[in-house]
C-alpha cells in the first residue's frame, strides 16, 4: 500500500510535535500573593514560540503562550497566602522559557514570618528567623494598594527573633502585612492582619485663593500627577500647592482620594 507524501509529512509533524513537548520547566513553593512572569522566546525554526502549555497544580492553565512574554495569574485561581503551588511549563526541546520572578516562591520549610499580631496602640509585632542581610518591609493597605510604612534591617535589631514596628492607624479598618526582603527581592509575605480603629475620619478643604489643602488633623498623604508621578508626600495638616503648574492633580489622604484642579 502506497502512502502519499502529504500523509507522510503529517505523520512526521505529529511525531516531532510529540517529541517536542517532553521538555519541561518545573517550579514549586507557596503562594506569596504575586503572579509569575515568563519570557517566551521564539522557537529555533522561528515558527511559533517556545512554550507549548502551562500546568498549575495539575490543571492546564490558559494564557497567551503565543506571545513573547506572558503572565501566570495566580491571583485569579482562588489561592490563599501560603497555599502550595506547582507549575510545569512544557516547552520545545531546542529552546527554554525564562521565569523572570521565580523568587516569588519560597518553600514552606523556610517561610520565616509567623505569629504576627496588631495591638490597639498600633504596635505590629511578629516572630522570624532572618539572616543578617534581610530587611523587613511593613506595608499598610490603603488607597487601593499596598503602601510601605516602615522598613527594618534585621542586622540592626538585637531582638532574639522578635520584631515590632509602630504603625499609624487610619479611620476605620486598618490592614497590615510584613514582607521579608533579600536585597530588593521579596522572599516571604506574612498573612494579613486587620484591626478596626476609633480614629476619626480626616476631612479635607481646598482653598483656591491660597492654593493650599487643609486637613482637619495631621494625616499621611501623597499628591501625584495625572501620569502617576508622586510629587509630594508625607504627614501634615496642610499642603502648599502654590508652586505647582496649572492642571489636574490627585490627592490620597487618610482613607480618601480627591481630584484637585489648579487654574
Amino acid at each position: 500500500m502506497k502512502i502519499s507524501t502529504a500523509l507522510l509529512a503529517t505523520l512526521l509533524c505529529l511525531v516531532l510535535s510529540e517529541h517536542q513537548i517532553h521538555a519541561q520547566l518545573s517550579m514549586s513553593g507557596t503562594y506569596q500573593g504575586k503572579n509569575i512572569y515568563v519570557q517566551n522566546p521564539m522557537s529555533d525554526d522561528n515558527i511559533g514560540y517556545c512554550t507549548d502549555s502551562v500546568v498549575v497544580n495539575g490543571a492546564v492553565y490558559s494564557c497567551a503562550i503565543s506571545d513573547g512574554a506572558y503572565e501566570i495569574k495566580l491571583d485569579t485561581l482562588g489561592l490563599a497566602l501560603g497555599d502550595s503551588v506547582s507549575i510545569r511549563i512544557f516547552h520545545k526541546q531546542e529552546c527554554k522559557p525564562k521565569v523572570l520572578n521565580n523568587y516569588c516562591f519560597i518553600a514552606p520549610e523556610i517561610s520565616r514570618i509567623k505569629d504576627i499580631e496588631l495591638a490597639p496602640n498600633g504596635k505590629l509585632s511578629w516572630k522570624a528567623t532572618p539572616a543578617n542581610t534581610h530587611t523587613f518591609l511593613v506595608e499598610q493597605y490603603k488607597w487601593n494598594r499596598w503602601v510601605e510604612v516602615s522598613r527594618l534591617n534585621a542586622e540592626e535589631m538585637d531582638s532574639l527573633g522578635e520584631y515590632s514596628a509602630l504603625c499609624t492607624f487610619l479611620h476605620g479598618e486598618n490592614t497590615f502585612r510584613v514582607q521579608l526582603l533579600e536585597g530588593k527581592k521579596s522572599v516571604h509575605v506574612s498573612r494579613e492582619i486587620s484591626l478596626q480603629s476609633a480614629v476619626k475620619k480626616v476631612n479635607c478643604t481646598y482653598k483656591k485663593h491660597t492654593k493650599t489643602v487643609i486637613f482637619s488633623s495631621v494625616t499621611t498623604y501623597e499628591l501625584y500627577t495625572n501620569t502617576g508621578d508622586i510629587i509630594k508626600q508625607g504627614a501634615s495638616n496642610l499642603i502648599d500647592l502654590s508652586e505647582l503648574e496649572k492642571g489636574s492633580y490627585y490627592l490620597n489622604y487618610d482613607v480618601s482620594q480627591l481630584k484637585i484642579r489648579l487654574r
